[in-house]
């Protein structure tokens, strides 16, 4: 009776297992044969969810956002077939980058994706699609490329992407006998603008910014013991405030002016950059790429996913929106 019961008990287990996996996951897509999981259904529902308007959905409004996260579906499914079609594979270094941006986000938000139902795995299927657009774009217009772009293109693409300068810097600001910032008072800041503006005509004079900087920190008591550095900067550049980019290049190449912002005043002058492979140039060769043909990737990606055909598991969307619905009602 004791190896019968045994036996009955092995089979149950077995039968059981079996069924658990006869079930396997269920998909709440399926686009031309591209499985999509709950997770990354989920990720793209929450990007909609949360901003309705940048996404053409109605506001509280679970069809539409079920329509739009199709969508961005569909392009996720493209850009994966393209790159098995004509057989594009992701870069180390690239795979790198969007394992280090997952890190990142799962630092920041894990507990929240964990809510609605999106793992650490799904949100590295959705980094490696920029990683993909990236690879996309080496391939075809990258060195060796069927259509490669010349590096006088990149170059001349790059001085209008970006604006080199030098600067003296210093703060609108100062630090109280307490240890607080305050602002300059209104006398202190006619000062020191009055002495940027002075600077600025010596160089135009033909004064060299470095010596100005040695003179300019040799009154604030400090030394300067390197020349100033080449300073990069784009449009609606993060490290600097709005419209920054748009004062430089408005500066004419090896002259300067002050530009001040809400929080520092500069003396800037104006460089030349991408005047030979050694230069900055070599940096953001990469990125001047991507900036000039990732339209190119986004227009083709976009195309192909009108064409896709879809397979839908409503039961299953339904419980990814119910699933998601419940988790962002929490506080």
């Amino acid at each position: 009776m004791k190896k019968l019961f045994c036996l009955l008990l092995v089979l149950t287990v077995v039968l059981a297992c079996f069924s658990a996996c006869g079930k396997g996951e269920v998909y709440p897509l399926v686009i031309d044969g591209e499985k999509i999981s709950g997770g990354v259904y989920s990720y793209y529902l929450n990007k909609v969810s949360s901003n309705p308007k940048k996404y053409g959905a109605k506001e509280n409004d679970s069809e539409s956002a079920a329509q739009k996260t199709e969508e961005l579906c569909k392009k996720y499914a493209a850009l994966q077939g393209f790159c098995k079609k004509n057989g594009i594979r992701t870069e180390q270094y690239l795979k790198s980058e969007a394992n280090d941006k997952t890190n990142g986000l799962w630092s920041l938000f894990g507990s929240y994706y964990k809510r609605i139902g999106v793992s650490k795995a799904d949100i590295l299927k959705i980094t490696l699609c920029d990683s993909e657009k990236k690879q996309i774009v080496a391939h075809y217009f990258g060195k060796g490329g069927k259509n490669e772009v010349s590096q006088d293109d990149l170059k001349q693409s790059f001085v209008e992407l970006y604006a080199g300068f030098k600067a003296i810097e210093a703060p609108l600001s100062k630090v109280n006998t307490k240890g607080e910032t305050t602002a300059l008072s209104e006398k202190e800041k006619a000062e020191l603008e009055e002495e940027f503006e002075s600077m600025a005509k010596r160089l135009r004079a033909g004064t060299d910014i470095d010596t100005l900087n040695r003179e300019y920190c040799k009154k604030q008591n400090l030394v300067a013991t390197q020349d100033l550095q080449v300073n990069l900067v784009k449009k609606n550049d993060v490290m600097y405030d709005d419209g920054f980019f748009e004062k430089v290049s408005a500066i004419s190449h090896g002259s300067a002016d002050v530009i001040e912002s809400e929080s520092t005043i500069y003396l800037a002058q104006r460089v030349t950059i991408a005047t030979n492979d050694e230069d900055a140039f070599a940096m953001y060769e990469s990125e001047v790429l991507e900036y000039l043909k990732m339209p190119w990737v986004e227009k083709k990606i976009d195309a192909a996913a009108k064409k896709c055909s879809v397979q839908k598991n409503e039961k299953a969307i339904k419980r990814l929106q119910k699933q998601y619905d419940a988790a962002t009602k929490e506080k």
